[in-house]
């Protein structure tokens, strides 16, 4: 307070800036860990033909996806979709296939000073509207008298999914099937491996839908609050 009173002294605006290091999304590293940035989890299992798949759904977090791919051919199954009453009983046909189990996982918080995974899941707008509250509303409620006039700006730094690439929301898929008219499920395997033609198209909807969903959330309702009170 005592420097932003001198600030306003002497005609010099303030930026807050939201988090003590880097990256946006901590508040000091008190964000419930349930707020955590969330990443995309692949576990491939090989099944001989004639061999059986089993899972039980309802023991664990349940994945976003189950593929069966067919290495000779490229042929792809949903097998997520054949589960009845929470059990997965997969019958292999002729063929030499590999099952995916896909997931998006909860991440864990780092022991660095700098953490990219102690984070507010971006693309989360409960996440991002806890981190707003209990750090910019926070100072905002304590500093009223400032914000808007003497702070001027707010900041945030290294909003994305650095630094790791299966950064990821279970929304993602809701959003790549309005954007390709396609299921999901039967494309996560492109993330990964070549699935053949359709595997750059496939690619391009998946982070097309990361990137739109990432840009509504968390960097949109930090400019919406800092609107609102007078910050650019």
């Amino acid at each position: 307070r005592a420097v932003l009173d001198y600030a306003r002294q002497k005609g010099v605006a303030a930026t807050f800036y939201d988090e003590v290091g880097f990256p946006s999304g901590s508040a000091d590293k008190s964000i419930p860990a349930r707020y955590y940035r969330k990443l995309l989890q692949r576990e491939d299992t090989t099944v001989s033909a004639g061999q059986t798949y089993s899972l039980d759904l309802a023991s664990g977090d349940r994945p976003v996806a189950i593929v069966a791919l067919d290495t000779p051919s490229g042929k792809r199954v949903d097998v997520l979709a054949s589960a009845k009453n929470d059990q997965i009983e997969w019958k292999a046909p002729p063929g030499n296939w590999r099952v995916q189990r896909y997931s998006v996982q909860t991440a864990s918080a780092s022991a660095s000073f700098i953490d990219y995974y102690g984070v507010a899941d971006y693309m989360d707008p409960e996440a991002s509207r806890w981190f707003i509250e209990n750090s910019y509303a926070r100072a905002q409620k304590g500093l009223a008298d400032h914000f808007g006039t003497t702070i001027k700006f707010g900041f945030f730094d290294d909003v994305g999914v650095y630094s790791d690439e299966k950064t990821w929301n279970p929304s993602i898929a809701e959003r790549f099937v309005k954007i390709t008219r396609k299921p999901a499920a039967l494309y996560y395997p492109a993330l990964w491996d070549e699935i053949g033609p359709e595997t750059a198209a496939a690619r391009v909807g998946f982070f097309k839908a990361r990137s739109e969903l990432l840009g509504e959330t968390f960097p949109k309702l930090v400019t919406e609050w800092s609107h609102a009170h007078n910050l650019r």
